[in-house]
C-alpha cells in the first residue's frame, strides 16, 4: 500500500483561527516532504478550514495555509453572526407549533456570506479532486432524526480507473458516509458547526425528493481520525485545540464552587476533548499491535498538533478580553464573573475578535513548530506511539 496522508481538523468555533496557525507551519512541512495530504476531514470550524484548503489545493497546500490565515485575520463577529431581537419569538413560536422552521439564538447570515465569499467557486472543490490535488474532502455532521453522525464525501477512495468509492458505515460507531447531493457547499459546513441552540439546524438536500436537518458534527466526532483513516491514509495528520492527553491535576489549584459556566464547560469538555484524548490512546494501541511480526496491517503513523496544556488558550482570549474591554460586552459579561481559568476556557471558544485570532494563529504556528522539532530531534518524521501525559 503506498503511503498516503490524511489531514484531521477538529471543531473549535472561534478556537479555529489555532489550527490555521498551526497548518501555516505544519503543510509547508509536510509538501517540502512530499507528503501532502490527499484526504482532508474537519468538523465544524475545522470543516470551515479543510474546504477553505480543498478549494485552494491547485496553489499547493502551503499557499493555501496562508491564504487561510490571513482569512481568520480578516474575520471578526460581524462576519460570523449577529445578535437578532427576534431569535426568542422564533425560538418559542417553533416550540409552539406557531413556525415551522428552528431556529437558533444567533442569526448565522453573515457566515454563509463569509463561507461564499472566501471559497468563491465551490466548483474548484471538484476540480481540484478531478485534477489529483486531492482525493477527498469530508465534512462531518449530525443528523437530527437518527443522531448519527453523517460524513459528507466529495470524491473518496480513489479506484485505480480514476473513480472514487465511499467507506461502508460504521454502525457500531453510528457513522455514515454520503456523495453530497450537488456537491459540498456552504450549507454543508454551516450544519457541521451549528452548536444547537445558539445556531439553526441546517436543512440539506440530501436527494431531488428529500432532505435532512443537521446539527453541529463535535457532538458526536469533533475529531474526525477514523473516517480519515477509513477513507484510505495510513498516516494522518492531527490538528486539534485540545491536549492529546489529560492533563495531570495540580496541587495548588483552588477548590471553588461551580456555577453555570463551570457545568457547561465540563459539558464541552467531554464531548470534544475527552473523546480526542481516547481516540489518540486507541490510535496508538492499535499500532502497538499493528507492531507485531503477525500482524498484516501496517500502523497508522501520526503527528499532533495541539496546547500542551488544557487552558493555554483560555487564558490568551482572558488577557485578549481584559486588553480590549471585552467584558464589558452584554452577551459575554457573564463569563466574567469570578476572572477564572474556567471562564477564560469558556471564553476561547466565543470569542470571535480579530485580536483573539491573530494571538491564537501565533501560538498554533509555534505548537506546531516545537512538534515538528521534537520529532526531528527523535530522529522521525511520524509518531506511532502514544503521547506522553503532560
Amino acid at each position: 500500500m503506498a503511503n498516503r496522508t490524511g489531514l484531521v481538523l477538529a471543531g473549535a468555533a472561534a478556537r479555529g483561527a489555532y489550527e490555521a496557525g498551526a497548518l501555516s507551519e505544519l503543510l509547508p512541512a509536510l509538501e517540502a516532504r512530499n507528503q501532502r495530504p490527499k484526504v482532508l476531514v474537519g468538523t465544524s470550524a475545522g470543516a470551515l478550514n479543510a474546504a477553505f484548503l480543498a478549494s485552494r489545493a491547485h496553489l499547493g497546500l502551503d499557499v493555501a495555509a496562508k491564504e487561510l490565515v490571513d482569512l481568520w485575520k480578516e474575520t471578526d463577529r460581524k462576519g460570523m453572526f449577529r445578535f437578532s431581537m427576534l431569535s426568542i419569538p422564533m425560538l418559542v413560536g417553533h416550540e409552539l407549533g406557531l413556525n415551522a422552521r428552528p431556529s437558533g439564538f444567533l442569526d448565522v447570515g453573515p457566515l454563509e456570506a463569509t463561507l461564499n465569499e472566501a471559497i468563491g467557486d465551490w466548483s474548484a472543490i471538484r476540480r481540484n479532486i478531478n485534477d489529483g490535488h486531492i482525493d477527498a474532502l469530508a465534512v462531518a455532521a449530525t443528523a437530527t432524526s437518527s443522531g448519527r453522525t453523517v460524513v459528507f464525501v466529495e470524491g473518496g477512495i480513489r479506484r485505480r480507473n480514476g473513480t472514487y468509492r465511499l467507506p461502508e458505515s460504521d454502525h457500531k460507531k453510528g457513522i455514515d458516509y454520503v456523495t453530497p447531493y450537488k456537491g459540498i457547499g456552504a450549507s454543508h459546513l454551516m450544519a457541521s458547526s451549528a452548536v444547537p441552540m445558539l445556531f439553526p439546524p441546517v436543512e440539506i438536500a440530501m436527494s431531488k425528493k428529500r432532505s435532512e436537518w443537521f446539527v453541529d458534527g463535535g457532538l458526536r466526532l469533533n475529531t474526525p481520525i477514523k473516517p480519515a483513516i477509513e477513507l484510505g491514509v495510513n498516516r494522518v495528520a492531527i490538528v486539534a485545540t485540545d491536549p492529546a492527553t489529560h492533563t495531570e491535576p495540580s496541587a495548588d489549584e483552588p477548590t471553588v464552587v461551580p456555577d453555570m459556566d463551570d457545568l457547561f464547560l465540563h459539558l464541552l469538555q467531554a464531548a470534544l476533548a475527552d473523546p480526542l484524548v481516547e481516540d489518540m490512546w486507541r490510535l496508538a494501541t492499535i499500532n502497538t499491535l499493528l507492531q507485531k511480526p503477525t500482524a498484516r496491517k501496517r500502523p497508522i503513523d501520526y503527528v499532533f498538533v495541539g496546547p500542551q496544556r488544557r487552558g493555554e488558550l483560555g487564558a490568551i482570549a482572558g488577557q485578549v478580553a481584559n486588553e480590549h474591554g471585552l467584558g464589558k460586552l452584554r452577551f459575554l459579561s457573564w463569563l466574567f464573573g469570578r476572572q477564572g481559568t474556567q471562564d477564560q476556557e469558556l471564553l476561547s471558544y466565543l470569542l470571535f475578535h480579530p485580536a483573539f485570532f491573530s494571538e491564537a494563529i501565533q501560538r498554533g504556528a509555534t505548537d506546531a513548530k516545537h512538534e515538528l522539532r521534537r520529532l526531528k530531534a527523535a530522529g522521525r518524521e511520524w509518531r506511532t506511539k502514544p503521547m506522553r501525559v503532560s
